[in-house]
């Protein structure tokens, strides 16, 4: 009869939990409702309780809910592979296995993208800082934190090769492209070979270098022609010269040479001190090869020298201004003497002062004359007493540097000193004693007016 009843009664809309039912509590009919009941509720698991409502509401007992919605979806299983549709948004960040961040752009397990598609959708809100564990690409760790640039550390790293072959490749940036490149080294050697013979080719030279500072360095051709590098002005006072020589000296060294431009005369006994090395006497050469301090006004204001250090304390100023006289007979122009007859061969007319005079005579025989004596003498005049020659005003003593049987002995005399207050006239005299032929001569006297 209740069964009856019930069925006739119209069908109910969707349960919420809320409608009242009478309940016998006690012995007492009291109302309740339909979730109070448990009827809409299943105990799935301790501490979790399923509740059928307007929505599937799962609760534990710590006050967590997950609540799943109206119309149909499906829960996704942490046992088994899974496949998702539609955009899905994770808030939190994912926690996987580390091999999830190396899958992502290649669609192997364990995440699988079944198309590119869906890729673009995929959203993830929080962002990860670092790789879990840090993956090394082409010999270089990276992590994630930083861009890492590999060429140049691989190439490094590398094994050397001594000698490359034309199809080895070295890698370069490439400007037009702004990417890596690489060349193979037979089109490097074809690039540099074409550029090395135009130049080589070429009227003028479009190699540029710097200006030389150092002793290491190479000149520029500037350098060269104005002598930069080799001729500097003094500084300093008349007695004292100072010298700044670029690329400095770092030490005096005998056989050193430097040019010199004299700013002032010089004064008595000057010195001159290099890059700040120390004072040096500045020293000229006698003929003799005896060498003494310059005397006062023997270098003239923007005088140029070459400075030679001789010895560690003195520099020799080889071209100080001196006087050179010479005058020569030729063999062509030979003059012919006469048997024990002292003949004038060539002379200088020498102004006043204290000259060193050389000189050699060359005495042309032939195969029948008979040579008794041959001489060659310096001096201002000759007189005779009988056949002896008086050694007033001469050099008597001969070196004889060739003595063939016959052709063409030279004689050389000793050099002599000169001094006079007035001017004078020196001669080269050839003498000999010889018989049957004929004899002829011809020579060279110098003279270099010394200094004190």
């Amino acid at each position: 009869m209740a069964d009856s009843t019930i069925s006739q009664l119209p069908p109910a809309l969707t349960l919420t939990g809320s409608e009242l039912i009478p309940v016998d509590q006690g012995g007492v009919t009291k109302r309740a409702t339909l979730l109070q009941t448990g009827l809409a509720s299943v105990i799935v698991a301790p501490g979790k309780t399923l509740y059928i409502n307007a929505t599937l509401t799962l609760t534990g007992t710590d006050g967590t809910t997950m609540t799943f919605p109206i119309t149909s979806a499906s829960i996704a299983r942490t046992d088994a592979a899974q496949t998702f549709t539609g955009l899905q948004t994770f808030t939190d960040g994912i926690s996987t296995p580390a091999q999830l961040t190396s899958t992502l752009a290649t669609g192997t397990p364990p995440l699988v993208v079944a198309s590119t598609t869906p890729v673009a959708n995929l959203s993830v809100g929080g962002t990860a800082t670092a790789l879990q564990t840090a993956r090394t690409i082409d010999g270089v760790s990276f992590d994630g934190t930083a861009n890492i640039t590999v060429v140049a550390p691989a190439t490094h790293a590398a094994p050397s090769k001594a000698t490359p072959v034309d199809a080895d490749e070295l890698p370069i940036w490439d400007s037009v492209t702004t990417l890596l490149a690489k060349v193979t080294w037979a089109n490097l050697k074809t690039t540099l070979g074409s550029t090395f013979a135009a130049l080589a080719g070429s009227a003028s030279q479009t190699f540029s270098v710097a200006a030389a500072t150092a002793g290491t360095m190479a000149p520029r051709a500037a350098q060269i022609q104005d002598q930069s590098l080799t001729a500097f002005t003094t500084a300093g006072t008349s007695t004292a010269y100072t010298l700044t020589v670029a690329p400095a000296l770092t030490a005096y060294a005998i056989g050193q040479e430097v040019d010199i431009i004299f700013d002032v005369a010089n004064g008595a006994t000057p010195t001159i001190n290099v890059n700040g090395l120390g004072a040096v006497n500045l020293v000229d050469r006698l003929v003799d090869g005896t060498y003494y301090n310059i005397p006062a006004g023997r270098i003239p204001a923007t005088w140029r020298s070459k400075g030679v250090m001789i010895s560690l304390t003195q520099m020799l100023v080889r071209s100080t201004p001196c006087e050179y006289a010479i005058s020569t007979v030729l063999a062509a122009s030979a003059i012919s003497i006469s048997n024990s007859t002292a003949t004038a061969v060539t002379s200088l007319s020498l102004p006043a002062g204290d000259w060193d005079v050389e000189g050699h005579i060359s005495f042309t025989t032939t195969a029948t004359t008979v040579v008794g004596n041959i001489n060659a003498l310096i001096g201002t005049s000759l007189t005779f007493s009988t056949d002896a020659i008086s050694l007033a005003g001469i050099n008597y003593f001969n070196t004889i540097i060739n003595t063939p049987a016959y052709g063409r002995p030279t004689v050389v005399p000793n050099t002599s000193r000169f001094s006079s207050s007035a001017a004078q006239t020196v001669y080269l005299f050839a003498y000999s004693g010889f018989s049957v032929d004929t004899m002829f001569v011809h020579g060279s006297i110098i003279a270099r007016r010394a200094k004190a």
